[in-house]
C-alpha cells in the first residue's frame, strides 16, 4: 500500500507543467508547511518577498535541524526536495509565530508552482496545548489565527499579483490548517477572492459561526474540496456538507487523522464509499451540541475543559489527547454542564 512517501519517488519525475495538479500533490504542500522552515525560507519584507527552491530549502533545513524536529517524516521533504516534480517550486512568505502569550498557533507558507499557479498552504494543529484550545474556540468565535489566515492570504495574493498579473491561487491545509483556508478564502474581498480557483480542507473541521460568514462561505462553496479519512473526527465537526473525498487509511481510529497514513495508487487516494460509523456518531453528538448549546456556554465549556486539562499537567497534543485514562481527573475538575457534554461525546465516540 502507497503512501505521500511512496507517491513522492514514483510520480516526482514529472512537472506540473506534464502532469497536472492532483489531490495527492494539495496534501504533500500542507505536510510540507509542518516543517519549521524559519531562517531558511523568507518571510514578508515590506510587502517583498524573496523565494528558494524547495530543493535548495531541504539542503538548508537538514543542515540546521538534522532529524530533530519531531512530528514530521524526513522523507517527505528529501523525497520531494529531490523530485522533479517539487524540487523547482519556490516557497517564499513563511510565518510561524506560535505566541504562547496571545494563546495562539499559526503557520503558512506560499508555494509557485510555475506556469502562473501558486499554493497557499496553512499548518494545523502542532504539539501545543493552545492549538487544540483554539480550534475548539472555533465553535464560538473567530479566532487569532483565522484572523492571521485571512491577512496573510490577502498579503499573499496581492504581493504576488504585482510580479505576477495572471496569478491564480490554490488554497489549503490539512487539519485545521483546511479550517483556515476555507475561512481565509471566504472573507477575501473580491477582487482577492476571484484569483482562487480552488479551497482544500483535508480533514479539517468545519465553520460554526454567524449567518453572515455562513453567506460568505456560499460565495466559494463550489471551489471548496473537503477530503477525509474514513474515520473522521476532527474533520467532521461543525461541518454540514458532504464530503468531497473519502479515503482509505492504514491506521485505525483517530490515528487516521495522520496524512501519512492515507493510502495512494498511481497519482490518486484510494477511496471509501462512506466514513465509519462510529465517527458519523461523534460528527453528530458535536454538532447536536453546537446546535442546542449557546455560544457562551460553548465558551465556558472549553475553557473549563483546558483549565482542568492544564492542571493535571498536561503541556502537548500527546499528553491531552493519548492518555484517556487520566480523564477522570479532568472531569472532576469541570462543572457539571460540562461534564455532562463531554461525556456525551465520548459516550459517542467509543460506543
Amino acid at each position: 500500500m502507497a503512501d505521500l512517501t511512496d507517491y513522492i519517488i514514483k510520480k516526482g519525475g514529472k512537472s506540473f507543467a506534464e502532469r497536472k495538479f492532483n489531490d495527492v500533490d494539495n496534501l504533500v504542500l500542507c505536510y510540507l508547511v509542518y516543517y519549521d522552515f524559519t531562517g531558511i525560507v523568507p518571510g514578508f519584507r515590506k510587502d517583498r518577498s524573496g523565494s528558494i527552491s524547495l530543493h535548495d530549502a531541504m539542503k538548508r533545513y537538514f543542515a540546521v535541524h538534522g532529524l530533530s524536529q519531531k512530528n514530521v517524516v524526513p522523507g517527505i521533504l528529501r523525497g520531494a526536495g529531490r523530485s522533479r516534480r517539487f524540487g523547482d517550486c519556490r516557497l517564499s512568505a513563511f510565518i510561524s509565530p506560535v505566541i504562547a502569550k496571545r494563546r495562539t498557533q499559526f503557520a503558512g507558507i506560499h508555494f509557485n508552482l510555475g506556469n502562473h499557479l501558486h499554493y497557499v498552504a496553512f499548518r494545523g494543529i502542532d504539539s501545543s496545548l493552545f492549538g487544540w484550545k483554539e480550534a475548539f474556540q472555533m465553535s464560538y468565535k473567530v479566532t487569532k489565527a483565522q484572523r492571521h489566515a485571512a491577512a496573510y492570504l490577502r498579503a499573499v495574493i496581492r504581493m504576488t499579483v504585482k510580479r505576477d498579473p495572471e496569478a491564480l491561487f490554490m488554497v489549503g491545509g490539512h487539519s485545521k490548517g483546511g479550517n483556515l483556508a476555507v475561512f481565509a478564502s471566504s472573507v477575501c474581498e473580491e477582487k482577492y477572492r476571484r484569483r482562487i480557483v480552488q479551497v482544500y480542507s483535508n480533514d479539517g473541521p468545519g465553520i460554526s459561526l454567524s449567518r453572515s460568514l455562513h453567506e460568505r462561505y456560499e460565495q466559494i462553496r463550489h471551489m471548496v474540496r473537503k477530503i477525509v479519512p474514513e474515520y473522521s473526527v476532527f474533520g467532521m465537526i461543525f461541518e454540514k456538507d458532504l464530503p468531497s473525498l473519502i479515503v482509505k487509511s492504514s491506521a485505525k481510529g483517530i490515528n487516521q487523522h495522520e496524512p501519512m497514513s492515507w493510502l495512494v495508487d498511481d497519482d490518486h487516494f484510494i477511496t471509501a464509499d462512506r466514513n465509519i460509523k462510529s465517527s458519523v456518531r461523534l460528527k453528530r453528538a458535536i454538532n447536536r451540541w453546537v446546535r442546542r448549546i449557546r455560544p457562551e456556554d460553548r465558551k465556558v465549556f472549553v475553557a473549563e475543559l483546558f483549565e482542568a486539562i492544564e492542571d493535571v499537567g498536561r503541556r502537548s497534543q500527546e499528553e491531552a489527547v493519548g492518555r484517556m485514562k487520566r480523564m477522570r481527573m479532568v472531569l472532576s475538575q469541570t462543572g457539571p454542564v460540562t461534564r455532562r457534554t463531554l461525556l456525551r461525546l465520548l459516550w459517542a465516540y467509543w460506543g
